[in-house]
């Protein structure tokens, strides 16, 4: 009997890390079905596009605010468990730390799927994200973390070490197969003349500092207003806080010539890293797919603070001067030639072919399904 496994999607930035691991399930012979939240910004068919059959689910999303978010988690376990009933997976794949994720892990373990992590043992300890990741881990079977370092956390959290992968991250498997866009079509497809170097900023809110991270975003923006490089700007999440930073956003942009503001690059996200002079901000697109081009990156505040990190990443307190020094830096041509053959924390863009072959291969049995702590003899 063939096994079905559901990975579950639950906004565009983990978009890419599904379709690499659905495709990659199809072609070991699993069943795979991507559960997927549709985005407020709009409709994508990045999962779909690469042949991987596709559950859609509302996004559920009325306002900003911490109640509103957790009346959308309440809505978003009725619905995922909705789709767990009617599909009945061997196992649930989830990726990341968003409060969605951990509604679709509650939903998985009381359907009583046996659950894959992607990307546990992290740390962002600026963002509320943390905790929902580490709850996600306890809930979990099997855990595919991205570097080696997450994986010896998972070990100190309690998880037995035959249940972890190290795998890397897989929103690498696509950026560093997919053909390059060139320079000219890129700008081309976004309706732009090209700026010359540009700055690619990408900026979401802290949700555990007591600003929310409004420090370092003016840091960030007056430092930008300095310097007075080109700037593209993608949209702004809808975290706490997200909408007030966004409008902040728009207003700082408002009347300058060089800043271009994009609410969503989508697929065009990779050819931007390849193309921009710098990036800065505080996603953690910055932390891993950054590194994959060898782009110098200015991580501005606390959102990823504890986050593995390569040689290509410069951190900067929510101060103007400390943020325009590293921007100074990262756009100095001996430290962007420094960074050629750098070493990547989070892999080698294969990630997919070392998760799908375990989510096919391993025994669901009571072993797996029962989880003990390391050095405890399990019950008999």
């Amino acid at each position: 009997m063939t096994r079905t496994v559901c990975v579950v999607s639950v906004s565009r930035a983990d978009r890419a890390m599904a379709a690499v691991v659905g495709r990659a399930l199809d072609e070991v012979g699993v069943s795979a079905l991507a559960i997927v939240v549709d985005d407020p910004l709009g409709p994508d068919s990045l999962i779909e596009d690469h042949s991987v059959r596709t559950c859609r689910i509302p996004a559920h999303l009325d306002g900003g605010g911490r109640a509103d978010l957790g009346r959308r988690m309440g809505a978003l376990t009725a619905a995922f468990a909705g789709v767990l009933a009617d599909e009945r997976p061997d196992m649930v794949v989830l990726i990341g730390d968003r409060y969605e994720t951990l509604a679709a892990a509650g939903a998985a373990s009381l359907a009583g799927a046996v659950i894959a992590h992607l990307h546990g043992g992290e740390l962002t300890l600026g963002a509320m994200d943390d905790a929902f990741r580490h709850a996600i881990t306890k809930l979990s079977h099997l855990h595919f973390p991205a570097t080696d370092a997450a994986a010896a956390r998972l070990i100190r959290m309690g998880e037995e070490d035959w249940r972890i992968t190290t795998a890397g991250a897989p929103g690498l498997d696509l950026l560093m197969q997919a053909p390059p866009l060139p320079r000219g079509d890129f700008f081309r497809t976004l309706n732009m003349a090209d700026p010359g170097a540009f700055v690619l900023v990408t900026w979401h809110p802290e949700t555990l500092t007591s600003d929310g991270g409004a420090a370092g975003l003016e840091a960030l923006l007056t430092a930008l207003s300095e310097r007075g490089n080109p700037v593209l700007f993608t949209g702004v999440n809808a975290d706490p806080g997200g909408a007030g930073q966004a409008a902040r956003i728009r207003n700082w942009a408002e009347g300058r010539a060089n800043i271009s503001l994009i609410p969503s690059l989508g697929p065009l996200y990779a050819p931007a890293l390849a193309h921009a002079a710098v990036m800065a901000g505080n996603s953690s697109s910055g932390i891993i797919e950054a590194a994959a081009f060898a782009l110098p990156v200015v991580n501005v505040g606390d959102r990823q603070k504890g986050r593995d990190r390569g040689a290509n990443v410069l951190d900067a307190g929510p101060d103007p001067a400390a943020v325009r020094q590293a921007l100074s830096r990262a756009l100095d041509p001996a430290f962007r030639s420094s960074l050629t053959g750098m070493a990547n924390p989070y892999g080698d863009g294969r990630a997919g072919s070392r998760i799908a072959p375990r989510l096919a291969a391993e025994p669901i049995d009571d072993r797996l399904r029962q989880k003990s702590f390391p050095g405890e003899e399990r019950p008999s």
